[in-house]
């Protein structure tokens, strides 16, 4: 096959980057007897023997490196655009063959002849003593000025490589294709970010609408526990969404007052405190046990809240508490229930809060202070977890109006208008 055909084989070598085994690369090698020793080339380097002589000559393997200005080569770049150029120059046969390239061949066989020849000069040394030698003082500055004028020759034949400008460098590593290209790659990376973007909303407000119907279903069957799971899904799909409406707000207080009414102790605080006080008597009370056995507990508290003169952040709740002629009173500062209670401040509140810490109340030492934790204060708003915490309304008259204020205020944050309720459940509760 020749002509168009050894064309097309060499351009599809090229293309896939198996040059180095399917192209052929003949060798032809001069011998020290006059004759030349040909072949092809293979990966390996190979032993051939002169058919004039049957001296063996050592051939050099295929070069499997790219070529370079001055050594040819059969194999392109390992760029995919550098093997289409060489592909294509094949089919359009610009590409001369290394039996056509006589600057190659030549220099291959220079390289080969000077190796031979310097490993037979090697091998011509005698192995006399010095005095063989015919030593010529004269010939010796001859043939140092030689070698001196071949080093400079040699010297002054290496090409200078011109030394490429900086704004040269920058036009070629910023050319306008590979602009063109980085810019639809950074729209493609942002239109791909925008539909993930797209479908993670979509599938956050399908999952919000579910929940918080599945959310009503448990509250009408009083499952806590699907009650609270729905709650959960629902709210953390409306933070995804950057939900801050009215419904979004009674959801997330909703899941606040399921995981502090899953918080609460059974533990009765005044038992503590009084055994506390039985044994200091008249003495000093032991804060450090005090604390030990009361921080971190979570109750319930229903009690109006009276503002501080001084600072009306700070309030007291109104539970005149005396254990064996000894005052207790509870503080608390919290941001929510500071503007509820400057609005209704006779108002009774219904809410959850953990103790913070306990010191004493007085000078002698014989009262205490519990501070509450503002933080955790959460304000109940549901019958039904209300009913968790141990107040019903049936027994209660009062309670259906207090957390309808309630309600009404962790709604729009203000306890003297009427909640806003997209949906309302079976007990009238907004959900």
């Amino acid at each position: 096959m020749g002509g168009l055909g050894a064309r097309l084989l060499r351009a599809r070598a090229k293309l896939f980057g198996s040059a180095a085994k399917q192209i052929p690369v003949p060798f032809e090698v001069p011998c020290h007897c006059g004759g030349r020793v040909a072949g092809i080339r293979r990966l390996q380097h190979q032993i051939a023997a002169c058919s004039a002589c049957g001296t063996s000559v050592f051939i050099l393997p295929v070069n499997v490196y790219p070529a370079t200005r001055r050594i040819h080569s059969e194999v392109p770049d390992a760029a995919l655009s550098a093997r289409a150029t060489a592909a294509m120059r094949e089919l359009a046969g610009l590409d001369a063959s290394p039996a056509s390239d006589p600057s190659s061949q030549g220099l291959a066989d220079s390289v080969e002849k000077s190796s031979r020849r310097h490993v037979g000069s090697q091998a011509r040394v005698p192995n006399s003593s010095a005095g063989a030698e015919t030593p010529d003082r004269n010939s010796r500055p001859a043939a140092e000025t030689r070698l001196a004028d071949s080093t400079v020759e040699q010297q002054e034949s290496v090409p200078v490589v011109p030394r490429i400008s900086f704004k040269v460098r920058l036009r070629r590593t910023f050319s306008p294709f590979r602009l063109l290209v980085a810019s639809s790659l950074i729209l493609l990376m942002i239109t791909a970010l925008w539909m993930v973007q797209r479908q993670q909303l979509e599938t956050a407000r399908k999952t919000w609408r579910r929940e918080m119907d599945l959310a009503q279903q448990a509250l009408n069957e009083k499952n806590s526990d699907a009650f609270r799971t729905s709650l959960e899904k629902a709210v953390g799909a409306a933070r995804k969404l950057r939900r801050t409406d009215a419904e979004a707000r009674m959801a997330e207080s909703l899941l606040d007052q399921c995981r502090a009414i899953n918080q609460l102790s059974a533990y009765d605080p005044l038992e503590a405190i009084a055994d506390t006080f039985s044994q200091a008597a008249d003495a000093a009370i032991d804060l450090n046990r005090l604390n030990s056995e009361l921080q971190g507990v979570y109750l319930v508290f229903e009690s109006p809240l009276i503002p501080d003169s001084d600072n009306a952040a700070n309030l007291t709740l109104e539970l005149p508490l005396m254990i064996q002629t000894r005052p207790i009173r509870l503080h608390v500062s919290s941001p929510l229930l500071t503007p509820l209670c400057n609005n209704n401040p006779a108002t009774p509140v219904l809410f959850l809060a953990k103790i913070q810490s306990c010191r004493a109340g007085a000078a002698d030492g014989r009262g205490i202070v519990i501070e509450l934790d503002g933080g955790s204060v959460t304000l109940l708003t549901s019958e039904f977890l209300a009913g968790l915490a141990g107040y019903n309304s049936q027994q209660i008259p009062e309670l259906a109006a207090c957390l309808q204020r309630q309600q009404s205020f962790m709604a729009t944050g203000n306890p003297d208008t009427e909640a806003i309720a997209p949906k309302t459940s079976g007990q009238g509760e907004v959900l």
